[in-house]
């Protein structure tokens, strides 16, 4: 049962307390002081009744009780997750994860090393053609930003109205190598040649249309040998070309996990919040920031981050709790 709040007046003795056959717990912290319970009765009630409160064993110092989080339930209601049954000791909702697939949205800023135009760009190309253009932007730049819209449509169509280098159609093909897809890129160039070049040409009577302009313009001298040499795997002299690309294909791998003790007096006050940021500080795992810890905080467990702490090994079934919900979804 879930009862009422308890008067202001009245103040439980310990965490769990046992009268007439019935055990009450209350939200009593480490230190002893009187804290809060994270849902209120009407969440509560209506989150055990879906099968998303998970009631652990009976220990010395209570019953640690879990729930599922709000995104959890958000991919559970919008069907991104199976729910495949009920456990039939704890009544907690069985789901089936192996169609999930983890959504991102993109920031408008990115500091990647292979998006840097110098070396993923400009020396990526001149493996192909040479020195024939300088300032091409980064394959692997250009392949993420399109794998954001088409990953999931194998056979989209991308146009690329200012093909310039043909970045894009090279992008689209390592893309197409990745997942075996079929997506195709119409590029749309005029031929142009560099300010500097056409003043050259002019100063030798050259004029647009003259084959020894037209055959350093930049679809003929750089766009299409780039175009042919990416798709043969041969430069324009036609030695094969040496390396591999950069994928966003993944291998799994299994990874012993490292874990270390730290023996520290971390009270519930300002002192014992204040260090547990220092101690977040220390790891430096961007994905862990030091505003995640609250000053109820026995644990955290930050979504896609390659760390965990454990602040309160009292709390030690909670802490697996969400870590393996962090592993599954």
């Amino acid at each position: 049962d879930i009862g009422e709040a308890m008067p202001l007046s009245e103040h439980p003795s310990s965490v769990m307390e046992k009268k007439a056959n019935r055990l009450y717990l209350w939200p009593i912290r480490p230190n002893g002081t009187e804290g809060n319970w994270q849902l209120g009765k009407d969440e509560l009630k209506e989150r055990l009744s879906k099968g998303y409160i998970k009631w652990g064993k009976i220990t010395n110092t209570g019953i640690y009780v879990t729930f599922l989080k709000r995104g959890s339930i958000q991919k559970i209601e919008d069907k991104e997750v199976n729910v495949v049954g009920r456990d039939v000791v704890s009544g907690t909702v069985l789901v089936d994860n192996s169609n999930y697939s983890r959504s991102f949205i993109p920031g408008t800023q990115w500091n990647i090393a292979n998006h840097d135009a110098s070396y993923k760009g400009t020396q990526l190309l001149s493996k192909f053609i040479g020195n024939r253009f300088p300032f091409p932007k980064s394959l692997y730049a250009v392949h993420d930003v399109i794998r954001f819209f088409v990953a999931n449509n194998p056979n989209a169509l991308i146009l690329d109205f200012f093909s310039g280098s043909g970045t894009t159609l090279h992008a689209v093909n390592l893309l197409n190598k990745e997942d075996g897809g079929h997506r195709r890129c119409i590029m749309v160039t005029n031929n142009e040649v560099s300010a500097e070049e056409e003043k050259a040409f002019r100063a030798k009577g050259l004029h647009k249309g003259d084959e020894e302009w037209e055959k350093f313009g930049i679809a003929r001298y750089v766009n299409w040998p780039r175009t042919k040499c990416s798709i043969l795997g041969v430069d324009v002299n036609g030695n094969p070309i040496q390396g591999d690309y950069i994928t966003s294909n993944t291998e799994e791998k299994v990874v012993k996990r490292s874990i270390k003790q730290i023996s520290l007096d971390l009270r519930d006050d300002s002192l014992g919040t204040k260090l547990k940021k220092q101690i977040v500080g220390l790891i430096g795992d961007k994905k862990m920031p030091q505003n995640a810890v609250k000053a109820e905080c026995p644990y955290l467990v930050p979504e896609d981050a390659n760390n965990a702490i454990l602040f309160d090994v009292t709390k030690i079934d909670g802490f697996m709790e969400d870590i393996h919900e962090s592993i599954d979804t």
